[in-house]
């Protein structure tokens, strides 16, 4: 019993031990990500722009390291466009707050 639970347990550790690939220094991290939501009012946050009825929003974030595009994309439930916000988003060191440029 003994034995075999030691097999066992070498054989499910063996991957982890035996990985021999280096990580990339080169390679730049990236990311990407959304949400959807759906409101009953179409409330934006820039007044102007709001729809006051029911909508869909599918909001974006993709880029890397410190630079990342951020699209808002707003459409009422018939599936008319409603509005189309783009951000670019600068951080100006990693873990600080955002410069956003419209």
């Amino acid at each position: 019993m003994t034995k075999s639970a030691l097999s066992l347990f070498v054989l499910l550790n063996l991957p982890y031990v035996s990985f021999s690939q280096n990580n990339d220094s080169t390679k730049v991290a990236s990311h990407f990500g959304g949400a959807v939501t759906v409101t009953n009012k179409g409330i934006s946050i820039v007044p102007n722009l709001t729809l006051g009825k029911p909508a869909v929003i599918f909001d974006l974030s993709m880029g890397k390291r410190k630079l990342s595009f951020e699209p808002s994309l707003r459409f009422a439930l018939e599936g008319k466009p409603w509005s189309f916000l783009f951000w670019w988003c600068v951080a100006i060191w990693p873990g600080s707050w955002l410069l956003v440029i419209f």
